[in-house]
């Protein structure tokens, strides 16, 4: 398979580069748990990082599946037991600010880890790292809307338009897309990460089917029509219709800039016995043919500024996904800095006034 011989090179100038002296004899009978989403991304993920890493260790990997809160919670019960429940995590945007004040998370080693040299500075932290970028916008059902005489959608306050009355879904505010709508909307409405109580009132006006936090459940519907427009990203929107279904994806214009990217980032647990496995995985999950593998597989764009290059070359992802540093600087940014220490504050206000 071409993702293999692809991963088989890529490992193997990690391995000489960062330890030459590793050998699969240290690594017999080690475990490598890594912490990341369940399905088909634990399988592609498996595929593409742990075979590699099992084939040049010996060592082996599993997964603890579930959302980065979940897993979050896992590690904080854990820690407190003085029991660590896995060595690396991947998670969302929102999670790295979070977890910043606990100090969970170890510093990261360039001379260890040498992919880290070929992602941008703004995209690392201390003790993370973004791994993929992925759009927030509107998918839509382009037949539906050509029927409706609708246009394509450019701002989030588009799916209030009567013509999708009972045919809209939004993500509840605990999914990953549910802070961009509310800071989009706000920012609508002359507000910001720090003030979004504008956004309530608008997103009660909406007549929404229903608010969801399973994107496969949303997939489904999207793809059978019941669902006309909903919040969503780009990776999902893009594989349906790159399935031939009749659905697009819609950048959202938010304070003048054209779209919404955010990141997933993955980072090494602090006092992992397994902290060389451990960035053995994070160098790979950073690899340009692999990022450019991903991205091929679930339409997700790249960090690795060499996976630029690859992706640029591919006529469709090129047009798809944000890959070029001139389309990162035309897309908004969340603060996700002002915007996680007033989470819990805008749940109570979304379970109170929005959920229903």
């Amino acid at each position: 398979m071409k993702y293999v011989r692809i991963t088989a090179a890529v490992a193997a100038g990690f391995f000489s580069l960062a330890s030459p002296s590793w050998a699969q004899s240290e690594y017999a009978g080690k475990t490598l748990r890594v912490a990341t989403w369940g399905g088909d991304w634990r399988e592609m993920r498996d595929r593409l990082i742990g075979e590699e890493i099992r084939k040049k260790t010996g060592a082996t990997v599993q997964y603890v599946l579930g959302n980065p809160a979940d897993n979050y919670a896992k590690l904080i019960a854990g820690t407190a037991r003085g029991e660590l429940p896995f060595d690396v995590i991947e998670m969302e945007d929102r999670m790295p600010p979070e977890m910043a004040g606990g100090g969970f998370l170890a510093p990261l080693d360039k001379n260890r880890i040498p992919n880290l040299r070929s992602v941008p500075d703004n995209l690392q932290k201390n003790d993370s790292v973004a791994f993929l970028s992925i759009q927030y916008g509107i998918a839509y059902n382009t037949e539906k809307f050509a029927e409706l005489g609708l246009p394509k959608p450019t701002k989030w306050s588009d799916l209030a338009n009567p013509k999708l009355a009972g045919r809209v879904a939004i993500p509840e505010l605990s999914v990953s897309m549910g802070p961009y709508y509310v800071v989009g909307l706000a920012r609508e409405s002359g507000g910001s990460e720090a003030d979004v109580s504008k956004a309530w009132d608008a997103i009660k006006k909406l007549d929404v089917l229903y608010y969801f936090t399973s994107s496969a459940d949303l997939s489904t519907r999207m793809s059978s029509g019941e669902v006309l427009a909903a919040v969503w990203t780009d990776s999902r929107a893009f594989r349906l219709k790159n399935k031939g279904l009749p659905i697009d994806f819609a950048r959202v214009n938010v304070a003048g800039r054209e779209g919404m990217v955010g990141y997933n980032s993955i980072g090494i647990i602090k006092n992992t016995p397994n902290k060389e496995l451990a960035e053995m995985y994070v160098n790979l999950a950073l690899d340009a043919e692999i990022q450019y593998a991903m991205g091929k597989w679930g339409v997700t764009g790249p960090t690795n500024s060499e996976a630029a290059k690859l992706f640029e070359k591919d006529e469709v992802l090129a047009k798809q996904v944000v890959w070029s540093d001139e389309d990162f600087a035309r897309m908004y940014q969340m603060d996700w800095e002002v915007v996680v220490p007033n989470i819990k504050g805008w749940l109570n206000t979304w379970n109170r006034m929005v959920t229903r």
